[in-house]
């Protein structure tokens, strides 16, 4: 099947081509994931991702583009890529984390032991480049990319879009850039624009959840709750107005768990909050709902292999 046939693709995967017309309309995330697989398959080359960013236009994102391509700086642009990026897909979750120097733009998949997740996480962050460049040039170039595939056969169309070094194997995918670049003023800008598009996207956000996967939205709960205790099922059934049962029954047949789903937030924010050298290893902890840090310890090193000191040193977190 050729890549080209976008249509029979699509059909393959139980998604009618015509629900593409109507942008407000959403595909369940089971059938986005076998999507992006199958046009994985279907391109027949480790070099989908950039592929798919030298396609990708601000309109690929749907209504998050238009905000963020109408702001005012490249830093509005990212924040509100962060904000309103649900608008886009929903196959993960992109932050921004800044330091000093640099601003970290991480991408973190909602379904990380899902076989098409990797792959789409890197073409997300890819085209995020692809699209800064027609907005402000080819200084939107980063210091540094990590990315959680294997490095391809050849890297050399890699090296040749991103320009800079590249880490392939990584547990995280994430951007690193020098941060004067979100000062940098963003040409044509439209305010009216962005004001009208802001004001229907709030209104969609608010709606979003009820069109995703069951396991997204315990999730998206579980995110919400996490703060110095361990967010209780019980409690997280009782928003979702089910049983506890009920609730380990429909997340059985998404083949996950609720404990599965609480140990990936926690591990995939460990990584993220680790980054931040203002917090402490008991702040972190606090933070993924541990009542004691030497409950993270232990089952950091479960999750990695190492411990939380260990896992920064590693990364050299503490030298950016």
């Amino acid at each position: 099947m050729g890549i080209n046939n976008t249509d029979q693709l699509l059909t393959s995967v139980d998604i009618d081509p015509l629900q593409l017309d109507n942008t407000d309309n959403r595909i369940p995330f089971e059938n986005q994931q076998k999507f992006w697989m199958l046009a994985y398959e279907a391109a027949g080359t480790d070099d989908f991702p950039i592929l798919f960013a030298q396609q990708s236009q601000f309109a690929t994102f749907n209504m998050a583009g238009h905000i963020a391509t109408n702001v005012k700086t490249m830093g509005d642009s990212w924040d509100a890529t962060e904000k309103y990026q649900e608008l886009a897909g929903q196959g993960g979750k992109a932050s921004i984390h800044r330091t000093d120097t640099t601003v970290i733009m991480s991408y973190l998949p909602f379904a990380p032991n899902n076989p098409s997740s990797d792959v789409r996480s890197c073409s997300i962050l890819s085209a995020i480049i692809n699209i800064g460049r027609w907005m402000i040039g080819p200084i939107y170039t980063p210091l540094k990319v990590e990315f959680s595939i294997a490095p391809p056969a050849d890297i050399s169309l890699y090296q040749k879009f991103f320009k800079c070094p590249l880490l392939f194997n990584q547990t995280v995918n994430r951007i690193t850039f020098d941060r004067e670049i979100e000062n940098i003023r963003i040409p044509y800008a439209n305010l009216e624009v962005l004001k009208m598009m802001r004001e229907k996207a709030d209104k969609i956000i608010v709606e979003l959840n009820a069109d995703d996967s069951f396991s997204r939205q315990v999730s998206l709960l579980i995110t919400s709750t996490l703060m110095h205790e361990e967010p209780d099922k019980t409690v997280i059934a009782a928003q979702l107005n089910i049983s506890p049962r009920t609730l380990q029954r429909k997340l059985a047949k998404e083949d996950t768990s609720y404990q599965q789903l609480l140990d990936q937030i926690r591990y995939q924010l460990a990584q993220n909050y680790l980054q931040d050298t203002q917090l402490t290893v008991t702040d972190i902890a606090y933070m993924l709902g541990f009542t004691e840090p030497s409950a993270f310890y232990r089952a950091f090193k479960k999750w990695h292999g190492m411990t939380p000191g260990q896992y920064r040193e590693k990364h050299d977190i503490n030298k950016n």
